[in-house]
């Protein structure tokens, strides 16, 4: 006879339920798998002088040998967290954004795309299992290596992960969290917390979508600088060089918070529905302009002579002054432009942009990446969009000549930034095509001139049309303004990137 079956569903492994072969290899297999220790440890302190200035999800300052006691790969979590540490600090070595030359062999260093996969890997297929804070911050460093490499499809893919989080464990509400934790746990939740609205802002002003995350909706305080010390040092003690450069960062958490306000003004504008009830008095162009001077005034001094490096100075503090000035710029374009101001003003912007980009050591900007190159290049795009009906011929080639200085730079920084040289050829199309809407309405200026002489019967002497001709198109030209620019007035520049 043959046996009965066993009826019912039968049981599978899944990858959720039985970690990956790879996860529960022991370490001393795993780092010799991936360089050994000393590669390992070389990679993360490329994200520490690199990154970490911009994306605090560790504690303290810590340094490059810390890297064991705050990642201490006891589980499959952290091990996705030390993978994407790993990607990202590779990533900036093959794209040449590095804050100072790395003191080891770049040959021996596997292809980011294998740090990449090892994390992404190693990550469970449900939601549901992925408990912790190290899946969290794992998470974001997925997005922004995404970012780092344009794949906004990952991109989307990471933030929609770490949103999925956020609302599964109340990660926007303190009051939510464990009650077990330690205050220097809870200062790290904050990092993250900060660090994530961040990125999620840029990635919203950059790419076009919606800010899934608002700052309205968050119920976190920031990190505290104080803390940020005593965890270095053991003890409490008041603001030194150990804690100033959080003040900063804290501060460009205010201004993203600022840009957000912005953004949504901005869009607003050409919402195809209106309000069901009447929204809140949104910020005015004074409210930005003020408070953006304000966050200024309270930077710590070192934090604003970003002139001059050196090894004595607090290169995190050079970081946040950099920072604050190129977000400062693209906050005001926009502000600007939702205030319908005119467009000297708005050139007005990219000026102070191109003389602030000159005073900036290039080593900033090589360490901010790709994000960086897409923010600065946004408030060109955003100017050359402006141009409208109302723009005259001669504002118009004063946009364009700052387009076109703003490419340059960005030409000037290719050797040392590869997003550069696609930023400043896109520059440049923009450019080209401004200069074809102008070429096209002086030929439109000039066939309008020529009718409404043959119309007045100016037509019958040919040496009166040219005497005349001549004052009634110059005096058309100059006072015509360029019409129909087309896909530049849709009021979004993420196409453009």
């Amino acid at each position: 006879m043959r046996p009965i079956n066993k009826r019912g569903r039968k049981s599978r492994s899944t990858p959720e339920q039985t970690p990956t072969d790879e996860v529960t290899l022991s370490w001393r297999a795993r780092q010799q798998r991936f360089g050994g220790q000393e590669l390992l440890t070389s990679l993360f302190n490329v994200y520490l002088n690199n990154v970490h200035p911009n994306y605090p999800i560790l504690p303290g300052d810590i340094s490059d040998n810390d890297w064991q006691r705050w990642i201490g790969l006891s589980d499959q979590a952290s091990y996705v967290l030390l993978m994407a540490m790993c990607a990202l600090g590779a990533r900036h070595i093959e794209t040449g954004a590095i804050f100072t030359t790395v003191s080891f062999d770049v040959g021996t260093i596997l292809h980011s795309d294998t740090y990449l996969l090892e994390a992404i890997h190693a990550i469970p297929f449900r939601l549901s299992h992925c408990k912790g804070l190290d899946y969290i911050r794992a998470f974001g460093l997925l997005a922004l290596c995404a970012i780092q490499r344009s794949d906004y499809s990952s991109l989307h893919r990471y933030l929609g992960l770490y949103h999925g989080l956020v609302a599964q464990d109340g990660f926007h509400d303190e009051s939510r969290w464990p009650k077990h934790l330690t205050v220097l746990e809870i200062e790290l939740r904050r990092r993250v917390y900060w660090c994530m609205y961040r990125l999620e802002v840029h990635s919203a002003c950059v790419l076009g979508h919606m800010i899934r995350v608002s700052e309205l909706q968050s119920s976190v305080l920031y990190p505290s600088p104080t803390m940020d010390a005593q965890c270095n040092c053991g003890v409490s003690q008041s603001c030194d060089k150990h804690d100033r450069w959080l003040i900063g960062w804290n501060l460009n958490t205010d201004l993203y918070r600022i840009l957000e306000h912005t953004l949504l003004k901005f869009r607003t504008k050409k919402s195809l529905l209106l309000p069901i009830i009447r929204p809140q008095a949104s910020p005015s162009l004074a409210d930005v302009l003020e408070a953006i001077a304000n966050l200024q005034r309270q930077l710590p001094v070192e934090a604003v002579k970003t002139r001059r490096l050196s090894i004595t100075n607090d290169v995190r503090l050079g970081f946040q002054g950099a920072n604050m000035f190129c977000k400062s710029q693209l906050t005001k374009m926009l502000a600007f432009i939702t205030a319908d101001t005119s467009l000297n003003e708005r050139c007005q912007v990219i000026n102070e942009l191109i003389e602030g980009l000159v005073a900036i050591p290039l080593a900033y900007l090589k360490a901010f990446g790709s994000p960086m190159v897409h923010e600065l290049s946004g408030v060109g795009h955003l100017l050359g969009l402006t141009v409208s009906e109302n723009t005259s011929i001669e504002i118009c080639q004063e946009v364009m000549r700052l387009i076109l200085c703003l490419s340059e730079l960005f030409d000037g920084m290719a050797g040392s930034i590869k997003s550069a040289a696609e930023a400043g050829r896109r520059l440049r199309d923009l450019s080209t095509k401004l200069e074809n809407k102008i070429q096209s309405q002086r030929y439109q200026d000039k066939a309008r001139a020529i009718d409404q002489l043959h119309i007045t019967g100016y037509d019958q002497s040919q040496t009166q049309g040219t005497r005349f001709g001549g004052d009634i198109l110059s005096a058309s030209f100059q006072q015509t303004p360029i019409s129909d620019v087309g896909s530049f007035n849709d009021g979004n520049f993420a196409d453009y990137f």
